[in-house]
């Protein structure tokens, strides 16, 4: 009689783990895909080739809504690949290299980037525009909804409108640079004539609720 209850036990123990794992790999299995839902910045040079390859009429239907996200990128690419006769050869390599930046992730990972964007306007008065920074942060799932993007970028600049042509213009964040001056809290929008030390912070969560 003993015998039976422990084996029932065992059993029940048996059952539990199994059940334990079942869901744990649903969950991993769904984690990979909620990543999908994370925008990829305007910045990133997939939207000109996107473009490109849409002008060429190897992407037809093509969304004029911005950001795309990972999963919509991931579409896209994948349906030139099917048939890219319409691509000039070298369009076509830089398409297969690029998609090897946008695997599917899963779980939680951190990522460190950096860029600079430098222009001048001599005939502005030797207008000089300079922007560097230096991001990094952790993005990931919490459940098979729910995705995020927390972040911290720094930034050295010095901003000038006068360094671009005409109505080219254009600042990526918003916020204020402040600093000090002889005990005196100063703050701009971005705009001055020295450098700016600075923050950027752009979170990002993503809820799944249509399966879309």
């Amino acid at each position: 009689m003993s015998y039976k209850v422990e084996s029932m036990n065992i059993s029940k123990k048996k059952g539990k783990r199994y059940l334990m794992l079942s869901l744990l790999l649903i969950i991993s299995s769904s984690v990979a895909f909620t990543q999908n839902q994370l925008s990829i910045e305007i910045g990133d040079p997939i939207y000109s080739l996107l473009d490109i390859c849409s002008i060429r009429g190897a992407l037809p239907q093509i969304s004029q809504v911005k950001p795309y996200n990972r999963g919509t990128v991931r579409e896209y690419m994948k349906s030139i690949l099917k048939d890219d006769v319409k691509l000039a050869d070298y369009e076509i390599s830089l398409l297969k290299a690029m998609s090897e930046y946008y695997p599917d992730e899963g779980g939680h990972s951190l990522f460190m980037e950096e860029g600079s964007d430098f222009r001048v306007m001599l005939s502005k008065n030797n207008a000089l525009h300079s922007v560097n920074f230096l991001r990094g942060g952790i993005k990931g799932s919490l459940g098979p909804l729910l995705a995020y993007n927390m972040n911290l970028g720094v930034f050295l600049d010095k901003v000038d409108p006068e360094a671009f042509p005409p109505y080219e213009f254009t600042k990526k964040w918003d916020g204020f640079h402040i600093w000090a001056i002889d005990g005196k809290l100063l703050g701009s929008d971005g705009i001055n004539d020295h450098l700016n030390f600075s923050f950027n912070i752009l979170p990002e969560l993503s809820l799944d609720i249509l399966d879309s």
